[in-house]
């Protein structure tokens, strides 16, 4: 997706000069030019929530490195005794002994294969839902770079008008020139605001210099096949993808909740040793013993099933939203394709039609100089709202590398 949006923002449409636009001097802010992969490469880097993202994906590894280990539960445990304070005879007395025992567990067959699949195909979701997010903030990204640039295209058009208004003396022109000067000052707020939102979305702590965007524009359009971005769309789009990670989960869940319920086999085995010892005149020698013990829980819980129907509901459910998105993606699919050649059309209108008003600029005249002016702001706006339209098009039919030229 970022190399899509890169080559949407940096090449796809077209300036007055069709040329690298020039830089801006507002007086009292600082700029600084940056270009829409710059841009880009700071907001991913510090949004909270791809940093948190990633957090929970390293926390998910560790996670499988845990669980995919035997669970032995193993332990060890030391008796000494027995501790007569009274005894019915003398000879009744035995001497302390020791008891050193070692306990573990045997799980349940398939248990430990469960586990570890199941926080596999947690990784694999996390992943997944990262790299939605990550599609979603080059998205947002880049309407943010288009609405900075709108405005520093518009500048650059009012900057223009002034220049030839200013040569003119008649009462119309410097009536014009003055309200021109005017919007000026509006178009130089809303670029502030614009710069400021990038800043905010780059995660920059401080306002003292604002991003300029900074891109090369050449006019162009393109045609796509709508069959084949339906087609392209079921294979890549990255919220398809993510649902089709967590309904793996899903699956993967449901294996684990059956073979939780099988049964784990607690041992022990014992060694007790006894020393030598007199007792009634008679001499004992020291003894030594070893044994075993097997546990089996008996299964009451098993008596109940809701673990396993709520596994198997949750997948369900899961597969019924996956299935509903996946018919929807027809519809937005061609929703967005109308937009886009509609967006495409005005943009090939609006082009003709300032080019018919520049072409009268050398008759000198207020009135062709601001009906220049209005073919080119119509210009820069179908410009902006057919790169929109593009994006828009390149999200829902999960579109991943730049078309040719």
């Amino acid at each position: 997706m970022k190399s899509i949006l890169a080559f949407v923002v940096c090449y796809l449409f077209s300036s007055v000069m069709a040329q690298e636009l020039p830089g801006l001097a507002i007086e009292g802010t600082k700029l600084e030019p940056i270009t829409f992969d710059k841009f880009l490469s700071e907001a991913r880097e510090r949004n909270s929530w791809v940093l948190n993202k990633k957090l929970s994906i390293e926390s998910a590894t560790a996670f499988k490195d845990q669980v995919s280990v035997v669970n032995l539960s193993p332990s060890f445990s030391y008796s000494r005794g027995s501790f007569y304070q009274k005894a019915p005879m003398e000879s009744f007395r035995s001497p302390q002994s020791n008891t050193y025992t070692l306990s573990g567990t045997i799980e349940g067959m398939g248990k430990r294969q469960a586990r570890t699949d199941s926080a596999a195909a947690e990784i694999v979701r996390q992943s997944a839902n990262l790299n939605s997010l990550l599609d979603g903030v080059a998205v947002d990204g880049a309407y943010l770079f288009l609405d900075a640039i709108r405005v520093k295209l518009i500048l650059a058009a009012n900057q223009n008008t002034l220049n030839h208004l200013s040569k003119l003396t008649a009462a119309e022109a410097v009536q014009e020139f003055t309200g021109q000067k005017k919007v000026r000052i509006d178009l130089i707020n809303d670029f502030r605001y614009f710069s400021m939102g990038m800043a905010s979305y780059m995660g920059r702590k401080h306002i003292e210099v604002l991003p300029e965007p900074k891109s090369t524009f050449l006019i162009d359009s393109k045609d796509f096949d709508l069959k084949q971005l339906i087609t392209e769309a079921g294979k890549s789009r990255t919220d398809l993808l993510e649902m089709e990670a967590a309904l793996k989960l899903a699956e993967a869940n449901l294996i684990l909740a059956k073979k939780n319920r099988k049964l784990d086999i607690s041992v022990s085995v014992y060694n007790t040793r006894s020393p030598a010892y007199e007792a009634s005149g008679y001499s004992y020698g020291s003894g030594s013993s070893i044994g075993m013990s097997l546990s089996f829980p008996i299964p009451v819980s098993q008596l109940y099933d809701s673990d396993l129907v709520q596994a198997s509901n949750y997948k369900m459910q899961l597969e019924i939203s996956l299935e509903e998105a996946r018919n929807r993606v027809q519809f937005e699919v061609n929703q967005a394709f109308l937009q886009y050649n509609s967006a495409k059309s005005k943009l090939g209108n609006a082009l003709q039609e300032r080019n018919k008003t520049a072409l009268k600029l050398d008759q000198k005249s207020a009135k062709v100089i601001m009906d220049a002016y209005a073919g080119e702001t119509d210009l820069i706006d179908a410009q902006i709202n057919y790169a929109k339209a593009f994006i828009f098009l390149s999200k829902v039919a999960g579109l991943k590398k730049a078309l040719p030229l």
